[in-house]
């Protein structure tokens, strides 16, 4: 893309601060965090709107026409005016000349090869993304982004679809994400919930086996599980053994099988 980034780097991390009540986990992450902020020291912060009022950043999205902004809020105006981060913009109007960038619609449809139905943006919050993807950003962390939220009822805005189909463009381009756990977006306040369908969450056994074939061990590696072992010793035989994969299938199937033969008696 032909389009220079106003921040003058090229940022690999990208931290997205926006305003719906889920904002505050990024408040608590650091207010409880006696070491270095949990964020990647390198990621730059953009903001969007008023924003800019709360959080230290990098760079401001003011998607809204700023010429009506400012004839509505004129101290909003004004203090976009006198911004001393760059803004990106629908619109660039003479006032906001030196310190406003007009979005690159064109060349991110051109760069991201969107036509017809993926010109999909309805709020701010896509065009963030779609901007992230377009100028080589691998990862996005996300704090309030909420469209509706039960602190407050229904947000303003109820489009949340539009930023789930631009947050599913992005991982299908391998683009990782986090997301605020109090959000509503991606469901993220219910992500304990389970999986629907399952009487035993598939999740769950697939992470044990990935923490056991990840795990560092020191023990001498066993080669072989009999049942004898398998019967007796749940999770600690499979975690504190350095296994080969097939072995830690075996190990789970039969766990699991012990224990829908448990509930089965139960009921």
């Amino acid at each position: 893309m032909d389009f220079v980034h106003p921040t003058g780097s090229q940022p690999k991390r990208v931290i997205m601060l926006l305003l719906g009540e889920s904002k505050a986990d990024y408040a608590n992450a650091l207010a409880v965090a006696h070491d270095p902020p949990p964020f990647h020291p390198e990621a730059e912060i953009w903001t969007c709107n008023a924003g800019f009022r709360i959080w230290q950043h990098d760079l401001v999205f003011v998607m809204d026409d700023l010429e009506g902004e400012a004839f509505k809020w004129p101290q909003y105006g004004t203090e976009l005016k006198d911004h001393d981060k760059p803004i990106i913009t629908s619109t660039v109007y003479p006032p906001w000349a030196e310190v406003a960038e007009p979005y690159p619609f064109e060349e991110i449809c051109k760069t991201l090869g969107l036509q017809g139905f993926d010109r999909y943006f309805f709020n701010t919050v896509p065009y963030m993304l779609a901007y992230a993807l377009a100028i080589g950003v691998k990862h996005v962390t996300i704090f309030g982004a909420d469209y509706f939220h039960p602190a407050i009822g229904n947000a303003r805005e109820g489009d949340i679809e539009n930023a789930h189909w631009w947050l599913g463009f992005l991982r299908g381009r391998g683009v990782g994400l986090s997301i605020a756990q109090n959000s509503t977006l991606m469901g993220m306040r219910n992500a304990g919930r389970p999986l629907y369908g399952y009487r035993h969450d598939p999740r769950i056994a697939m992470d044990r086996k990935q923490r056991a074939l990840t795990k560092q061990c020191t023990e001498p590696k066993q080669t072989e599980l009999d049942q004898d072992e398998l019967s007796a010793g749940a999770l600690a035989l499979i975690e504190g053994r350095n296994l080969t994969e097939t072995e830690v299938d075996k190990a789970m199937q039969t766990m699991q099988a012990q224990q829908r033969r448990r509930e089965y008696v139960s009921d």
